[in-house]
């Protein structure tokens, strides 16, 4: 049994979903970010007047800061900036980053559990990783503080190869590793592909140079379109007609439980991963597949709780 409660106030489609606690981000086609409360449903913030094109990503990994994806730029707000009773907010703490060239759109971004890192993917199949060296120490700002000490972010590199051959749609760090020197980070895109980077967080030798050895990064790729033929087909003798008709791209991914990451799929469905171990090297695994998720495509999702999820389409 499902208890649906819907939010109402945007008015475009919904992009992307981000939660922290009791705290729902939403981004949307109408050029807005609203925060809202789980519990009770109701708006909190709405942040306008701050996006030049529909909201594409958010991310956060703490309750005061998140960030935004518009256009080919990175926005950092920090809700200590504002005031409890302002409702409407229509500036940015800091740009936190530019994408090279102006068509080359972020699509998504996401930031490792200690809020260490922020994963950005842009138009050119590319993956930026920024190093976060937050400084400002005072967690609780007086509302007479006119300026926020904004984190600094350094590029650490880039990886850009042949795995992903259309738009990087998604990016989420796994919260789980059996690694205590390295990250892992998943990507998925247009091409239906999702992949497991292995990053060592510990190397003090990374160039900006996917060709340079000492990057040590290594990646496992799913082909998402190979298995949904075959899953449908065995799954769900009687598909919608939408879901046939859709291509399986990855429009985005979120941790789900300890070892699970849920895909909202193109073709409506919601695809279950697991990542295993196995002789030091990761490999990924669709472990389940939700195809009544919704008659057309599934375009975001989050985890409201380990057994919650809220998706859109």
């Amino acid at each position: 049994m499902f208890n649906k409660t819907t939010l109402s106030g945007h008015k475009g489609n919904v992009n992307c979903l981000c939660t922290l606690d009791n705290i729902l981000y939403s981004g949307s086609d109408d050029k807005t970010v609203r925060m809202w409360d789980i519990r009770t449903g109701k708006a909190l913030k709405c942040f306008t007047s701050c996006f030049s094109e529909p909201v594409e990503s958010i991310c956060t990994s703490n309750n005061t800061q998140f960030y935004v994806a518009c256009n080919n730029e990175v926005l950092l707000f920090d809700t200590r900036y504002y005031k409890d009773n302002e409702l409407i907010i229509k500036s940015p703490s800091s740009i936190v980053c530019t994408t090279d060239g102006d068509d080359n759109v972020v699509n998504s971004m996401n930031i490792n559990e200690d809020g260490s890192m922020l994963a950005v993917s842009d138009d050119n199949s590319a993956i930026g990783l920024y190093s976060i060296k937050n400084e400002n120490k005072n967690e609780n700002m007086n509302e007479s503080d006119s300026v926020v000490q904004c984190p600094q972010y350094n590029q650490e590199f880039m990886l850009s190869n042949n795995i992903h051959s259309g738009i990087i749609s998604s990016l989420l760090f796994n919260k789980k590793s059996h690694k205590p020197d390295s990250m892992f980070l998943y990507s998925g895109g247009f091409d239906s592909i999702a992949a497991l980077w292995e990053i060592n967080k510990h190397n003090e030798n990374i160039e900006n140079n996917q060709d340079n050895q000492n990057t040590q990064v290594t990646s496992n790729i799913l082909n998402l379109n190979q298995i949904n033929v075959d899953f449908t087909t065995q799954a769900n003798p009687n598909p919608n007609p939408n879901q046939i008709v859709n291509p399986p791209y990855i429009h985005q991914m979120e941790s789900i439980l300890s070892t699970g990451v849920a895909c909202a799929v193109g073709d409506g469905s919601i695809s279950i991963l697991s990542s295993t171990l196995n002789n030091e090297h990761y490999s990924i695994n669709l472990v389940h597949r939700i195809d009544s998720a919704h008659d057309g495509m599934v375009t975001t999702l989050t985890a409201l709780d380990s057994n919650t999820l809220c998706s859109s389409g």
